[in-house]
């Protein structure tokens, strides 16, 4: 009994949380916002699966509408829909070139993550965080075991930069709490300051 309190507990933190962050976000002047969300709780290389994915979309979408987001502004990616190419294209179509300055956006991700060895000599610690998407396999770069089929921190991070909105949301749900229903945890994303009217 116990445990439910502390998993109801932090759920509701969580979403109180959202609540906040939301208020925030509002803006005077809306045309078009835009939610991105990605649920991946199945993988074509892999037999694991997330049975709580399919669940958090359905919460956040459900959110997303409490939050002003009409139907139409939501584009919802899961499974086999969240292959690398289609997620990489929704951030591009979708976010970068269907949302305005004054528009909100909000990107949500359920699903696996982990680290591939950095690339670029950007990362303290030699590896780069990324998302695993439907697609992610096992690979070789320079004789060096890695993972295709994600989005890595330093993509996404470019991405956000190239997005024109000042009021971007970013939200992880990592895989143990699509497994438990625990607790949110964030990508690292550069810090730009958001002008609230």
């Amino acid at each position: 009994m116990a445990k439910n309190k502390k998993r109801s507990h932090g759920l509701l933190s969580f979403l109180l949380w959202l609540l906040l962050m939301s208020v925030i976000m509002v803006s005077a002047a809306r045309s078009e916002d835009r939610a991105l969300l990605i649920g991946v709780g199945r993988y074509a290389q892999f037999e694991e699966r997330l049975n709580g994915v399919s669940l958090d979309i359905a919460m956040m979408r459900e959110f997303v509408h409490l939050m002003g987001y009409k139907s139409h502004q939501i584009k919802v990616l899961e499974h086999e829909q969240a292959s690398t190419a289609k997620v990489y294209d929704a951030v591009e179509n979708w976010l970068i070139n269907g949302a305005g300055p004054d528009d909100r956006v909000l990107f949500y991700f359920s699903g696996h993550g982990s680290q591939i060895p950095d690339e670029n000599n950007d990362e303290d610690d030699r590896f780069d965080e990324v998302l695993l998407l439907y697609d992610a396999a096992l690979t070789q770069n320079r004789g060096r075991q890695t993972l295709g089929g994600v989005l890595i921190d330093d993509d996404f991070n470019h991405m956000l930069a190239r997005m024109k909105s000042r009021n971007i949301l970013v939200i992880r749900m990592p895989a143990t709490a699509a497994a438990r229903r625990s607790a949110c945890g964030c990508l690292r994303v550069p810090f730009r300051p958001v002008r609230l009217k």
